[in-house]
């Protein structure tokens, strides 16, 4: 259709293309990157999916989630340069953006850490590994994930047992590696709530996830979740929807945008 004015000939289309603004949040090991040690297909595939990712980014907004600590993403992501609007690490614990600013951190309380700490000094231990925001330090400030290498059934009781009342709190023993793990109960799902709100996204964006284990699995069935092609056994049983790579997930977002 043609508008005249007295200024302008305007030309207006029949079938606007109206383009759509996806957020995409993915996992990163085992997603993105197969593993640390690839062979010549995987290497491919990695370049082909950060090739994805990053032409994705420039019109779109991507997150990597991950279970990684934010200094070995960061290295990561600046190693082989992969863009991204939001890093969202320790499985949802911290977020931070990619002008490094803190989004988010879910951090132990102070007297909580001070609880801990007693009962580890009256008893002599100090195979103790503290991480804060950004990855592993020695001072208890900050820390959103504390791991203890110990075998001992009673300083392991005594501090369930002194824990016990904060009930937002995850405590695990490993049997197989003898450490128990004390942080905030958090997962992938829940940092991508929180990263929506403080950032006040727009919801009637289309979201989706993408992973390849069972700490993606809330945040696959929370949206529009994938599971890459080679997940986890446990992932198949969940009724997910398959994707080959992250690249293929993309050329699907982009193809139904051309529809349009």
């Amino acid at each position: 259709m043609i508008f005249i004015n007295n200024y302008n000939i305007i030309l207006i289309s029949k079938k606007e293309v109206i383009k759509v603004n996806y957020i995409l949040f993915s996992d990163y090991d085992g997603t993105i990157k197969i593993d640390d040690k690839m062979n010549v297909f995987e290497k491919k595939l990695f370049n082909d999916n950060i090739k994805a990712i990053n032409d994705f980014q420039k019109s779109n907004t991507f997150v990597i989630t991950t279970g990684r600590t934010t200094e070995a993403i960061l290295k990561e992501v600046r190693k082989y340069g992969i863009n991204y609007n939001y890093i969202t690490s320790y499985d949802g614990k911290v977020t931070i953006d990619n002008k490094n600013r803190l989004i988010y951190k879910k951090d132990l309380e102070k007297n909580i850490l001070k609880t801990i700490r007693d009962i580890l000094l009256k008893c002599g231990y100090k195979e103790i590994y503290l991480y804060n925001s950004y990855g592993i330090t020695n001072i208890y400030e900050d820390i959103v994930l504390l791991i203890i290498s110990i075998n001992n059934k009673n300083i392991i009781k005594q501090l369930k047992d002194s824990l016990y009342l904060y009930k937002e709190l995850d405590i695990n023993y490993n049997n197989i590696l003898k450490t128990i793990t004390i942080s905030y109960n958090m997962n992938k799902l829940k940092g991508i709530e929180l990263l929506i709100d403080k950032e006040k996204i727009d919801r009637n964006k289309k979201i989706i996830t993408i992973g390849d284990n069972l700490n993606d699995l809330e945040m696959l069935k929370g949206y529009d979740g994938y599971k890459v092609l080679f997940s986890s056994p446990l992932i198949y049983s969940k009724n997910i929807k398959t994707t080959p790579s992250i690249k293929y997930l993309i050329k699907k977002l982009e193809g139904e945008n051309n529809v349009n």
